[in-house]
């Protein structure tokens, strides 16, 4: 990725900016820089995934709660002009760093902060879905979070309530519909191949369908019968026997009775712990096994 950004890259930001299209111009910015930052901007702007419908959630739960305090003037506008206003401040300083000799390059880190800092001076800050971020990590820690303030909290709560719900419900109905290409558009796969997405016929990215792409191969865990797990203990135990014998004839491996069908696999008991299976990029649970 370029480290200098040019006069004809701010104009095809600037582009995007004047067209209203937030999440246009942060997937601009990250073709050109690779930010992982702006590509997350990009989903929460657009309303993307899981950041984004928890982004649109805690805006509207901050608007709710802000009125109720009698705070409502604080919050600038709408969820769109706002985030409009939160992109645009962020196409300022780049413009105002490449025309002063500079790279225009921001770290991920950075665009994290301005955003907050939007937030701030709006006099907003203690309600920013990002504050349970630890922004130095890039994640959540138990720090972050018991740290943040009582807002934040009320807000990403019911975010995060109503997102569990409206997953239940898509669950129930065979999952989200996909998000249709409108007449003239197109869908778009970024240089990188980090994400995908769809834009209409004046090339303004469609709400909702930035979504970014796993290009790690999926792996499956294998269970394995209970049977197949005790020999391979029974040749841990003896590495020097031949192993190349068919399942029943190695040694330690109990003999079926005649006629009897395959073991069965083991089964989990119920309200049994479960585990993160590590193996794959997707979050999967994976149950613990009795031991035999």
């Amino acid at each position: 990725m370029p480290t200098q950004l040019t006069p004809a890259d701010v104009a095809i930001l600037q582009e995007r900016i004047d067209a209203g299209d937030r999440a246009g111009f942060y997937l601009a910015y990250h073709n050109m820089t690779g930010s992982n930052e702006a590509l997350t901007q990009a989903e929460i702007s657009s309303f993307s995934g899981d950041p984004g419908y928890l982004a649109y959630a805690a805006n509207a739960t901050a608007q709710f709660t802000l009125g109720l305090l009698g705070r409502g003037d604080q919050y600038p506008g709408t969820t769109d002009q706002f985030s409009l206003q939160i992109a645009t401040d962020l196409f300022n300083r780049i413009q105002t760093d490449v025309n002063n000799g500079g790279t225009g390059v921001f770290g991920d880190k950075q665009i994290f902060d301005l955003a907050q800092q939007q937030w701030i001076n709006n006099n907003v800050g203690d309600f920013f879905p990002g504050n349970v971020v630890d922004s130095e990590r890039g994640g959540l820690t138990m720090q972050s979070v018991l740290g943040a303030p009582w807002g934040t909290l009320l807000v990403d709560g019911v975010a995060g309530l109503m997102l569990g719900t409206f997953k239940a419900g898509a669950a129930e109905i065979g999952g989200f519909p996909p998000v249709p290409v409108p007449p003239g558009g197109q869908q778009i796969t970024t240089p990188d191949g980090q994400a995908t997405y769809i834009i209409d016929s004046a090339g303004n990215v469609v709400s909702g369908s930035v979504e970014r792409t796993d290009l790690a191969p999926q792996r499956r865990r294998r269970v394995q019968p209970c049977a197949d797990r005790r020999d391979r203990r029974q040749r841990r135990r003896q590495p020097d026997r031949d192993h190349r014998r068919p399942l029943r004839q190695r040694v330690g491996a109990r003999p079926s009775p005649a006629g009897a069908s395959e073991p069965k696999r083991c089964r989990r008991r119920r309200n049994e712990p479960t585990l993160l299976d590590a193996s794959s990029n997707s979050t999967r649970q994976v149950a613990i096994f009795d031991r035999i």
